[in-house]
């Protein structure tokens, strides 16, 4: 499990967000896939959404298909 970055997908009920900005707390999305919120900025705390990845509710879909400077992300399991 890796750390989000500007330009990662967030996949949730087959629908896509693109993450536009890393803050010190909390990330922004652009919803890319949804009719109802097409074109759509939103605001999530980085816990929030790291539960949602760690319980399978939500996929994160790496930029590419490498982890070069990615950071690993620890999680109560490990």
């Amino acid at each position: 499990m890796y750390t989000l970055k500007v330009g990662d997908l967030l996949e949730h009920d087959g629908k896509f967000g693109l993450v536009t900005k890393v803050r010190h707390k909390s990330f922004q999305y652009f919803i890319c896939s949804n009719p109802k919120d097409n074109g759509a900025f939103f605001d999530l705390k980085k816990e929030d959404v790291y539960e949602h990845i760690d319980s399978g509710n939500c996929k994160h879909h790496l930029i590419g298909s490498t982890t070069k400077y990615r950071r690993k992300r620890f999680t109560d399991l490990d």
